[in-house]
């Protein structure tokens, strides 16, 4: 609730966080961007270019996280940052979902992301980079002494073999389930 996000608000005191949508929409964080003295960050509440300049507009969030995945894919991540970008607010990108493929998406939106406008990349970490969980990707991310390195080549710089893919779980070959 509004009345919860401004009462856990006041608890971080002068804390230098960025805190993520405290609230379900964007008129909620409108109404309580004023009471935090943290930056607020809207995350789910950002689909499309009209929601950032609503956003914007409203003065709910001084940063986004973009998700690809939910906002349609790499190209409309990459307009979301850039309309950030113009209107000064920091960026997030994130990718919770998927494996060397997803995080390949994030680490190049990331390294194309001005310095001004980058606060921080999720799931680029051991963690979330690794070979032998999807064998049938090639050339994927590497990390080195903590800084990811992007492949060199096409697209996303991987290759997939797709000899070394996996049998389907559900095949859809037949029509409908």
């Amino acid at each position: 609730t509004m009345a919860d996000a401004i009462r856990h608000l006041a608890c971080l005191g002068d804390l230098d966080v960025f805190v993520e949508q405290p609230c379900e929409t964007l008129d909620e964080l409108a109404l309580i961007r004023p009471k935090s003295r943290q930056p607020l960050m809207a995350d789910e509440v950002i689909l499309t270019p009209t929601d950032l300049v609503r956003c914007y507009t409203l003065g709910a969030a001084e940063a986004i996280n973009i998700k690809p995945a939910r906002v349609g894919g790499i190209t409309k991540a990459a307009l979301l940052r850039d309309l950030a970008h113009s209107l000064g607010m920091k960026v997030v990108i994130d990718e919770p979902m998927g494996g060397e493929i997803a995080v390949a998406g994030i680490a190049h939106l990331s390294a194309s992301t001005p310095k001004k406008t980058f606060l921080a990349a999720s799931h680029i970490t051991g963690t979330h980079i690794d070979p032998d969980a999807q064998p049938w990707v090639c050339g994927a991310i590497a990390l080195v002494d903590g800084r990811a390195h992007l492949p060199p080549g096409d697209g996303l710089g991987l290759d997939i073999d797709a000899g070394a893919l996996p049998e389907p779980e559900i095949d859809l070959s037949g029509g409908a389930l």
